[in-house]
């Protein structure tokens, strides 16, 4: 089963209703500027798949009306566990509450028990992961102390602190990492690393007696027993991660953990976990300021792939729901060392995982869209944050998008809002072509920055080509025909011209509607490789 359609409201940066198709339930490549959107789309799907549930008011859009309601809603399609086919649909809002739970009253419930089975299932088999938990892996995140002991402030600033990053670590390991790995307990009882760890802090001991400490130790010698089990397996998946990049050097073990409740104290001890990292054949001691940030990123990233890798106990069932949601979690990464992540996402481990990869980095969208191909189960899409009502509108960019904007604005008589949404429309296909058929334009650092009319001259130029091979004998068919460049070229020169300056009030009705004809035209015609 996999994600068909996500529909928002009212939920962080979605003040209106916003829907994204997955068109079937394919992989989804994402650019997104900021504040386009792009991390709430990420909350809306981590927060969704959080089996203790979440409140939803707690993520309310600080400008939508009262009235408006806001809802998170999934729908799903594919083949269940059982091999039977499913359409599905979940929502998540303030009325009925997180879907995930199990609530006290079976009869109201939001959905049905097998449909809640199901996604709880698949929650735990999925990962998700942003920048902010990658680098919680080296960087200590604890606030400056406001007492007079304790670390320098220099050192907390400068990330030199490392007194309680092997606590933090322990944390996002148990909490996160490896939450859903499934382990097997005295009894018989099937559970989870995050739910033992989860219990030991539930069980607490809250006075000094024999008896308090005795069962709340009896739950962390279950936790010691079953995650010290795992570590070998969680060590032998990160090696193996890792070995996607070249040259990488590295070797990762941990030390067993033993927690235990202190008497004196009543605090819990041993809730650390310490990383003993060889890089180069010596033992480093002091990883976070040895290692540069690729190194670091690179082992941050592949212990989260070999967390959700572990939690996926029937791997040759490709029917469990399964996701795999990275936000911008590749940026300490510079783009050469990037390129391994994309070999492991498309390695036969993910292969049944649904894949959701988020960036703001515009470079990277095209390196990734040239490695995760739309005719392989990968759609590309871009987010845009629209300003002209005074307030972020995040929208899915594509031309067909613009255009019905353009059309909608035209009939409305806003002749410039129609204008400014054929060029963008006009813009993004001529940047597609470009890519897919390898035009050549000149080179700029930000790629963003080239505008339509050097675009189109790269067009052209490849028409000119064909012309005068053509003059040679060569039986090649044209890449623009003879009406589409007269016809652009007549945009260019009136409405286009005209929404270069500032005064744009020259604009005249049939010229813009002859401009939105065109850029249809554009949109519609089928470029030919040779």
């Amino acid at each position: 089963m996999k994600i068909n359609k996500i529909s928002l409201q009212n939920f962080r940066a979605f003040d209106e209703p916003f829907e994204l198709n997955l068109d079937g339930g394919k992989n989804l490549l994402l650019h997104g500027e900021n504040g386009s959107g792009k991390s709430s789309i990420f909350t809306a799907i981590k927060r969704f798949f959080e089996e203790r549930g979440d409140k939803i008011d707690d993520h309310r859009n600080h400008f939508a009306p009262a009235t408006r309601a806001p809802e998170v809603r999934l729908h799903f399609k594919g083949k269940d566990p059982l091999g039977t086919e499913q359409e599905l649909e979940s929502h998540w809002d303030a009325a009925d509450g997180h879907p995930l739970p199990v609530p006290n009253d079976q009869s109201n419930s939001p959905i049905p028990a097998h449909l809640r089975s199901i996604l709880v299932d698949g929650s735990r088999r999925s990962g998700f992961v942003d920048y902010r938990m990658m680098l919680r892996t080296h960087l200590l995140s604890s606030p400056l102390p406001r007492v007079n002991w304790g670390p320098q402030n220099h050192n907390a600033i400068y990330g030199m602190e490392r007194k309680g990053l092997e606590a933090q670590l322990f944390d996002l390991v148990t909490l996160v990492v490896l939450a859903g790995v499934r382990t097997t307990i005295a009894g018989g009882v099937e559970t989870t690393i995050g739910t033992l760890m989860r219990e030991v802090w539930e069980h607490r001991p809250a006075y000094r007696y024999k008896t308090d400490l005795r069962w709340a130790n009896h739950y962390t010698n279950t936790f010691n027993q079953a995650f010290n089990a795992k570590l070998p397996e969680l060590e032998a998946k990160l090696a193996k991660f890792l070995d996607a990049f070249e040259h990488h050097h590295l070797n990762v073990k941990f030390r067993p953990t033993s927690l235990t409740w202190d008497k004196p104290t009543l605090t819990l001890k041993g809730a650390e976990l310490v990383p003993e990292i060889t890089f180069r054949g010596k033992v480093v001691n002091d990883h976070p300021q040895c290692l540069n940030e690729a190194r670091l990123s690179a082992i941050a990233n592949c212990l989260f792939f070999a967390g959700v890798a572990l939690s996926d106990n029937d791997f040759v069932n490709p029917n469990y729901p399964r996701f795999l949601v990275l936000d911008d979690a590749l940026i300490g990464l510079d783009l050469e060392n990037r390129l391994p992540i994309l070999r492991i996402l498309t390695s036969e481990t993910f292969k049944n995982y649904q894949i959701f990869l988020l960036t703001h980095d515009r470079v990277w969208f095209d390196l990734a869209c040239g490695h995760l191909r739309e005719n392989n189960c990968w759609l590309h899409k871009e987010l845009l944050a629209e300003e002209s009502t005074g307030k972020l509108i995040p929208r899915l960019r594509s031309a067909e998008a613009d255009l019905d904007r353009a059309r909608r604005h035209l009939a409305n008589g806003d002749l410039k809002a129609a204008a400014v949404y054929a060029r963008s429309a006009y813009e993004w296909r001529l940047r597609h072509v470009c890519k897919e058929f390898g035009v050549e334009i000149p080179f700029k650092p930000d790629a963003d920055k080239i505008g339509a009319g050097v675009l189109w001259d790269g067009i052209i130029k490849r028409q000119r080509d064909r012309e005068n091979q053509r003059t040679h004998g060569s039986q090649v068919s044209d890449f623009v025909p003879k009406s589409l460049e007269v016809a652009v070229e007549t945009m260019r020169s009136t409405v286009l011209n005209r929404l270069s300056h500032a005064n744009s009030s020259g604009l005249v009705n049939a010229e813009v509607n002859a401009a939105i004809d065109t850029v249809q035209m554009i949109h519609d015609h089928t470029f030919l490789k040779k």
